[in-house]
């Protein structure tokens, strides 16, 4: 009997041993892949995205497949009916089905005046290099789980008044049952942010780190509505029709040359007049933090995302 080649034996293998949540967007939306199991970050959601009167709804299909964040990785683990995300970003994969991100805008309030604080994304991403956003990430898991969790994770935000005498770093949060996780998640940052500023000989801005030394060092922030909630909408994901993960106040945009449904939820800091603020890239890549005042600045220059040009126009129509 003629043998399998060793490739087609592991592939084989690898496509019988997927496990459901991998290859359906039903299963992985109930049973996200966690940080550090294998997948992790690599492998997203895929539905119908709907806008009616009441807002915007994402529909995912019991049969729908995950996207793939490339051809490696869907060879890695047998996902050979899951379209890669260059393919539902442009459409030749599974036409009607989008990718859903999710994210945040935060805002430093200050006196009256709101500022965005956003990141500069790198030159080494294949989409919009250079261009200054907000945290966002694709959805592997409930949209206002990554919401939340890109917003903690991109994010370093310490704040220090004068009656703390030192630096708190800010979580943010939408239910009280997260915060613990948040608090853990924030110290762990802690360490990994002064160990990256260390390595890059930046050491007085690591020093700022070491007086967050355990959980009353972190100051949490529940999500808002935002500085212009008349101009968010709600966004309900479903799967077959069930209700399963529930965002209210929200600015979304669906982003039709990257298809893609963007969501973003609210943050606020509030700036004392005796107050300071510091704010680090909250990851390993050393990002530019860029803070914008919406009423100085044009929003819809070039160098911002279409996510963010959209939140201007929303802004603009209030002013």
């Amino acid at each position: 009997m003629e043998q399998v080649p060793k490739k087609n034996r592991l592939e084989t293998r690898e496509t019988r041993e997927a496990p459901a949540r991998m290859k359906y967007s039903s299963e992985l939306i109930r049973n996200p892949i966690l940080e550090g199991e294998p997948g992790y970050d690599k492998i997203f959601l895929c539905g119908v995205a709907r806008k009616d009167a009441h807002g915007w709804e994402f529909h995912i299909a019991s049969d729908a497949p995950t996207a793939a964040d490339d051809e490696n990785i869907r060879t890695e683990f047998g996902l050979s009916h899951s379209p890669t995300v260059k393919e539902v970003r442009n459409g030749s994969a599974l036409p009607g089905l989008s990718l859903l991100s999710a994210g945040s805008f935060i805002w430093l309030n200050e006196g009256g005046t709101s500022k965005l604080v956003l990141l500069q994304r790198d030159n080494i991403v294949p989409v919009d290099t250079g261009l200054l956003t907000g945290p966002a990430g694709r959805c592997g898991e409930a949209p206002s789980k990554t919401a939340r969790e890109e917003s903690n994770q991109e994010l370093c935000l310490l704040r220090r008044t004068a009656k703390d005498c030192r630096f708190k770093i800010v979580g943010f949060y939408d239910d009280d049952r997260e915060k613990n996780d948040v608090i853990r998640q924030k110290l762990e940052q802690v360490r990994s942010v002064y160990d990256t500023l260390r390595r890059q000989k930046r050491d007085d801005e690591a020093k700022v780190l070491l007086s967050i030394r355990g959980e009353d060092d972190v100051e949490m922030i529940r999500r808002s509505a935002g500085p212009r909630p008349g101009h968010t909408e709600r966004v309900v994901t479903l799967v077959d029709g069930e209700p399963i993960d529930v965002i209210e106040n929200a600015t979304v945009f669906f982003d039709e040359p990257h298809n893609t449904l963007e969501v973003r939820v609210h943050f606020e800091v509030n700036v004392w007049p005796d107050t300071t603020i510091v704010v680090r890239d909250g990851e390993t890549y050393a990002r530019n933090i860029v803070t914008v005042d919406p009423t100085k600045e044009s929003l819809e220059d070039e160098r911002f995302t279409s996510t963010l040009r959209h939140l201007y126009g929303k802004l603009k129509t209030d002013a």
